[in-house]
Formats: C-alpha cells, sequence, structure tokens
C-alpha cells in the first residue's frame, strides 16, 4: 500500500537524519498568536472517592498551575505559578492567581482541549467566575497544532507529538532529572502531600513546582524552535 503523506515524511525524516519542516505552514500558526503569549499548564487531581464537596468521582480538580509569559517572540520568559498547599478546594484561589494573566495576548498550552476543559469547569463549577475562564478560552491556541499537522517533525520523536517526545527531539531539554516527571504522579504526590500524611512534604511542594514549571518551560523552547523553522 502507498504510505499516507505523514507516513512519507516520517520515512524521508529518518532517512535523512534530520528535521522536516514546512515554512509556510509554521508561518500560517505563527499567524495566529498574538503576543504577549501566555504559556499555561495545569495539573489537576481525580480521586475515584471525591476529597472535596460538591465534586464527583473522577472529577478533574485544578491543585496547580504554570505559566511563562514572552512579551515578544524570542524574549526570555516571565515566570508565575499557583500551587495549592493547604487542604481543601484550590479552585477559588486558584481562579484568583489565574487573574495574573493579562488581558491582551494569546494563552498557548499544548493540547489545548486539556486546558479548556479545566477552564470550562471551573466556570461551571463557579458560575460567578464563568465569564473570566471563557475569556481565557477564547484567546487559546494550541501548540501541538504545529507538530501533530507535521509542519514539523523530527525522527527521535519516533512517531510522536507528546510534548515529551518532542521536546528532547528539539531540544537539550528532558523531563529526567526531576523527581516528578508526569501527570499523574504529580496527583498522586499532591494528594499524598497536602491531603494525606506525609514526613516529606516541602520536598513534594518544591518537586511539585518543578514540574509543572518545566512544562510552560518547555513550550517557551518549543516555540522558540517554531519560530527559527518558519524563518
Amino acid at each position: 500500500p502507498e504510505l499516507t503523506e505523514r507516513q512519507r515524511i516520517q520515512q524521508q525524516s529518518l532517512a535523512a537524519g534530520s528535521a522536516h519542516f514546512n515554512p509556510a505552514g509554521l508561518r500560517e500558526w505563527l499567524a495566529t498568536l498574538q503576543y504577549p503569549v501566555w504559556h499555561l499548564d495545569f495539573e489537576t487531581m481525580s480521586p475515584a472517592i471525591p476529597l472535596l464537596d460538591g465534586t464527583r468521582p473522577f472529577q478533574k480538580v485544578p491543585f496547580q498551575f504554570s505559566v511563562h509569559v514572552q512579551d515578544r517572540a524570542g524574549d526570555e520568559p516571565t515566570h508565575f505559578d499557583f500551587l495549592a498547599t493547604e487542604p481543601g478546594d484550590p479552585r477559588p484561589v486558584l481562579i484568583g492567581a489565574l487573574g495574573q494573566i493579562g488581558k491582551v495576548g494569546s494563552v498557548l498550552a499544548y493540547n489545548a482541549p486539556f486546558e479548556i476543559g479545566v477552564l470550562r469547569g471551573l466556570g461551571k463549577a463557579f458560575p460567578e467566575h464563568a465569564g473570566f475562564c471563557e475569556g481565557i478560552v477564547t484567546r487559546m491556541r494550541d501548540l501541538l497544532e504545529p507538530f501533530r499537522s507535521f509542519h514539523l517533525y523530527h525522527p527521535d520523536q519516533r512517531g510522536s507529538c507528546s510534548i515529551k517526545a518532542v521536546l528532547p527531539a528539539f531540544t537539550s531539554m528532558t523531563y529526567s532529572d526531576l523527581q516528578i516527571s508526569e501527570g499523574q504522579q504529580a496527583a498522586r504526590e499532591f494528594e499524598r502531600a497536602v491531603h494525606g500524611r506525609s514526613d516529606d512534604r516541602e520536598q513534594v511542594l518544591a518537586d511539585l513546582r518543578a514540574y509543572c514549571a518545566q512544562d510552560t518551560r518547555a513550550m517557551v523552547a518549543l516555540l522558540d524552535e517554531v519560530h527559527e523553522y518558519a524563518k
């Protein structure tokens, strides 16, 4: 059978040992961004037995976010974040902390439907903030798109567009030196340290901050790569 276009890109990229890139496609996607760009990532817990009043089993409850903001393309970003550190519902304070995102500029996520779902869940749970949350949703763009569309592909991705496959393919960054390195582990450690009993609570909180910040720092690095390959 004939290869699909994406299979052909993978084959040619692997044979060449270098990245495939479509500058026109990358520029078209970049044209949808408005600076400043706010790189956003949430971490959520979804326990089978709800920990919070008014939540249902397996409901995604955000307890943390990280934002890196770039005023212009290629700028060194500034960072702010939020992490709940005490038992109780983290969402009202988290919503307030999201107010640090300015009213102008695109809000970028990697696999944006997840962040959109979290924001709309917050708006549903707290109707008084629904307009604010939906306002962020309307500004969201998805950094996954140029990789999912194969406008940019590296053979080291091995066919995966996961950020953990894409990041080391295009940059020197990895998650290998982090104590917490994936979302489900982050949720388990948060529940253990904040809602349970833990002798290493402060270390876990520090590890959670490092992991979530790595996600948005990774997005900054990948967006910089998209700009480079779009030239």
